[in-house]
């Protein structure tokens, strides 16, 4: 994950941007289990926070995927 960091302030920001469009539009898969769901948004989590324009933080991945989650699976 070190490359993340190599280029210029304008390719992090374009590499953000992507990442970010990728997490707006993850979805749970059919028949996925919630942990499995979860280990492919922490992937794009870590790249995100890699790239050093911002953090994701825990409560911010938390609330992601309880609004992933299906209603049936919400406990509250």
């Amino acid at each position: 994950m070190c490359s993340l960091h190599l280029g210029n302030s304008e390719e992090r920001e374009l590499r953000y941007d992507l990442v970010t469009k990728k997490i707006n539009a993850i979805s749970m898969h059919p028949n996925e289990r919630a942990n499995d769901m979860y280990s492919r948004l922490n992937v794009l989590v870590e790249e995100l926070n890699g790239l050093g324009l911002t953090q994701m933080t825990k409560p911010d991945v938390a609330r992601k995927i309880i609004g992933l989650l299906p209603e049936s699976d919400r406990v509250l």
